[in-house]
């Protein structure tokens, strides 16, 4: 069953405390408060599948787009610790 439009293969691989990353952060991130795959690819204009393979671990975004994530993980942990 896939939760807020994520697969079960992309909650299995963002549950899996064995995988770090910045952008396995930012999937971990993404499934806690609720945005979608396609709102992150929106948001750095690239695709939905690049997305995915950036939450999966099959490929890893460039330093400067790692830059970019760990700014918007930064904001969107600040926003929902705001609203709590």
């Amino acid at each position: 069953m896939a939760i807020r439009k994520f697969s079960q293969k992309i909650i299995d691989s963002l549950t899996d405390d064995g995988k770090e990353g910045v952008a396995i952060e930012l999937g971990r991130v993404c499934l806690k408060y609720g945005y979608t795959v396609a709102e992150v690819a929106d948001v750095f204009a690239v695709s939905r599948p690049t997305v995915y393979n950036w939450f999966n671990g099959t490929t890893k975004p460039s330093r400067r787009m790692r830059e970019k994530i760990q700014k918007l993980i930064d904001r969107l942990n600040a926003k929902h610790t705001e609203n709590e």
